[in-house]
């Protein structure tokens, strides 16, 4: 399965080293797993999370358009539900 461009680019953010073309490299491999990925791995989720809510408050502020009550509460509710659901603060 090849990688989402948006996803590599989030995961290269976070620290996690690709393959390039090595000849040795293991058929399909993307990210080169031979390292302790723990701090990348904790960036990269927050950095996801951080993604969910910008897209959801950027589809919520098109969808609303100018009732900012409605906007403000739907945003509100988007957020603090993908923060809850990945149980972040």
């Amino acid at each position: 399965m090849k990688m989402n461009e948006r996803i590599r680019k989030i995961a290269e953010e976070a620290g996690f080293i690709f393959w390039g073309n090595e000849s040795w490299k293991p058929e399909g491999a993307t990210i080169d797993w031979s390292s302790d990925y723990d701090q990348e791995f904790d960036k990269f989720t927050q950095l996801i999370i951080q993604e969910c809510v910008s897209t959801c408050e950027k589809q919520v502020a098109g969808a609303v358009g100018t009732y900012a009550g409605v906007h403000n509460s739907a945003v509100c509710s988007c957020v603090k539900g993908i923060k809850d659901h990945f149980g972040v603060e």
